[in-house]
C-alpha cells in the first residue's frame, strides 16, 4: 500500500505492507486520506478515500477566536457598511453626473434648434419669424414711453443682378450685404433681420427721428461702399433703397400700421430713384 493525507501532503508516502497509518499535530483543518493497492498484474490501483477529518483547534484557540468574533463582529460588519455606502454614493455620484451630462446635452441641442429656426441659413442674421417676434416687443415699448424706429430696406435691381450674374453670385451678394448692414448697427439692441427675398428689415429701439436718421443713412452708405458691381443698376453698383418710420411715445395706430408706413416709404424711395432713404413718421 501506500497512503497520503491531502490538505496536508500532495506526494505520496512510500509503498508500506499494511497497518496502522499515524499521523501527529495535524493542525486545524479538513484532510482527506487516501490510500492505493499495488498488484503485480494491474498495478496501481485508482485512489480511494478512505477518511475525511476535520481536525478543530483546541478549545482555548475556539474560545478565543469566539471572543475576538464577538468584540469585532460589529466593527468589522459597520466597516464592510461603510464601504458599501461609500461604493452606493459613488455609483449615484457618476449616475447624476450622466444625467446632468445628457441634460445639458439636450438643452444645448434644443437651443441650437431653437437659434436655428429663427436664423436665415443664407445670411446668418435673424428671419423674418423672429422680425415679427422683435417687432412686437419693441412696439409694445411705445406704450412704455419709448420711441422706435423701423427701417425696411431692398436691394435695388436685384432680380437684374441674378439674371446678369447668376443666383449663385445672387446669394454672395446677400451675404455681403447683410455684412454691411451689421456694420452700421450700434449694439445688440438693434436687430437686423432678413425681411424675404432681397428685403432686410432693422429695428432700432429707443432712438429719436435725427439720431436714428444717422444709423439709417449710415446702412445705405454701408452698402453702396461695398461697390458690387452691378450691370443691370443705373448706379453701376449693388445699392439700397430704405424706408423708414420712427415711433414716439403717444403716436397713433398700431404696430400693423407703422409697419406699413414703413412700406410706403419704401416704394417712395425707389419712385425718387433709389438708393435713397424716405424717413417718415406716424
Amino acid at each position: 500500500l501506500r497512503h497520503r493525507l491531502l490538505g496536508w501532503e500532495a506526494d505520496w508516502s512510500a509503498p508500506h505492507p499494511p497497518g496502522p497509518i499515524r499521523y501527529q499535530s495535524l493542525p486545524a483543518g479538513r484532510y482527506t486520506l487516501q490510500v492505493q493497492a499495488f498488484a503485480p498484474l494491474t498495478g496501481w490501483s485508482a485512489p480511494q478515500s478512505l477518511l475525511r477529518l476535520h481536525v478543530q483547534p483546541p478549545r482555548w484557540q475556539r474560545r478565543l477566536y469566539a471572543a475576538f468574533t464577538t468584540l469585532t463582529g460589529p466593527f468589522l460588519q459597520t466597516r464592510r457598511l461603510r464601504r458599501q455606502n461609500l461604493a452606493l454614493e459613488q455609483r449615484v455620484l457618476e449616475r447624476t453626473r450622466e444625467v446632468e451630462r445628457a441634460h445639458d446635452a439636450l438643452l444645448n441641442a434644443n437651443r441650437e434648434l431653437h437659434t436655428l429656426s429663427l436664423t436665415d441659413a443664407l445670411t446668418g442674421v435673424p428671419n423674418r419669424r423672429q422680425f415679427d417676434a422683435a417687432w412686437q416687443q419693441a412696439a409694445a415699448q411705445v406704450q412704455a414711453g419709448h420711441s422706435v424706429t423701423l427701417a425696411l430696406l431692398d436691394i435695388d435691381h436685384f432680380k437684374g443682378f441674378n439674371d446678369t450674374y447668376g443666383h449663385q453670385e445672387g446669394d454672395r451678394c446677400l451675404q455681403r450685404v447683410a455684412g454691411a448692414l451689421r456694420g452700421a448697427l450700434r449694439g445688440p439692441a438693434d436687430l437686423l433681420a432678413r425681411y424675404g427675398g432681397e428685403e432686410f428689415a432693422v429695428i432700432l429701439p429707443g432712438e429719436s427721428l435725427r439720431d436714428a436718421a444717422g444709423v439709417i443713412e449710415r446702412l445705405r452708405r454701408n452698402v453702396e461702399e461695398l461697390g458690387i458691381p452691378n450691370a443691370a443698376s443705373p448706379h453701376a453698383t449693388v445699392t439700397v433703397s430704405v424706408g423708414a418710420v420712427t415711433v414716439a411715445p403717444g403716436a397713433p395706430g398700431l404696430p400693423a400700421d407703422w409697419l406699413s408706413l414703413a412700406d410706403a416709404a419704401l416704394y417712395r424711395a425707389k419712385d425718387l430713384g433709389r438708393n435713397r432713404v424716405v424717413h417718415d413718421r406716424p
